[in-house]
């Protein structure tokens, strides 16, 4: 189907009654307007846009204690699941990470999370969706928009594993709540 904007060149008269609507027995005219919008919609419809396919993953229990210290780990499964997603026909998926979380260990220290990508729908290494936290924490997070096609293949399955690195670690001074991952298909 094709855009024609001569068959919208004329608009019947509104049958509601408002300060927008033509008088009575009147009709809107096309005008230069109307080209520019039609130019416009054409290229709004070649855009990605969101659907309603989304999938969470969400921190069940707030992290206090048991930090490991230099290296990436995964979060307990109990406190924070991965996720895995069968990857759907569209242009792109919009991931995004996000807790609150400090190290307040010393002025220097941080906490960063993040995801480790995994799974047979990841066609390039290095795929990063991380965000850190420095000694006064807060909620911090990180979003990335991943192209089907060369990022990632339909049909496979992505993982996404939440993790955390600390630079140093001892109980009262580090945590992280609230966590969550989300996976947004766009069309």
């Amino acid at each position: 189907m094709s855009f024609n904007p001569v068959a919208f060149a004329t608009i019947p008269t509104q049958t509601y009654s408002d300060r927008f609507s033509p008088p009575a027995g009147q009709q809107l005219q096309a005008g230069p307007m109307d080209a520019n919008f039609a130019a416009l919609n054409t290229e709004l419809r070649r855009q990605p846009t969101a659907s309603s396919w989304v999938y969470r993953s969400y921190m069940v229990n707030a992290m206090t204690s048991g930090f490991a210290a230099g290296a990436w780990t995964d979060f307990p499964v109990a406190t924070w699941a991965p996720i895995s997603v069968t990857v759907p026909e569209c242009t792109a998926l919009h991931v995004a990470i996000g807790a609150s979380g400090y190290n307040n260990h010393s002025g220097t220290s941080y906490l960063w999370v993040g995801a480790e990508v995994t799974g047979s729908a990841v066609r390039v290494g290095g795929l990063l969706l991380r965000t850190r936290y420095s000694y006064d924490g807060g909620y911090w997070s990180s979003a990335k928009t991943w192209r089907i096609g060369t990022e990632l293949s339909v049909g496979g399955v992505l993982t996404l594993s939440p993790q955390y690195l600390a630079s140093l670690s001892s109980a009262g001074h580090i945590g992280a709540s609230r966590g969550m991952i989300s996976i947004m298909a766009l069309m």
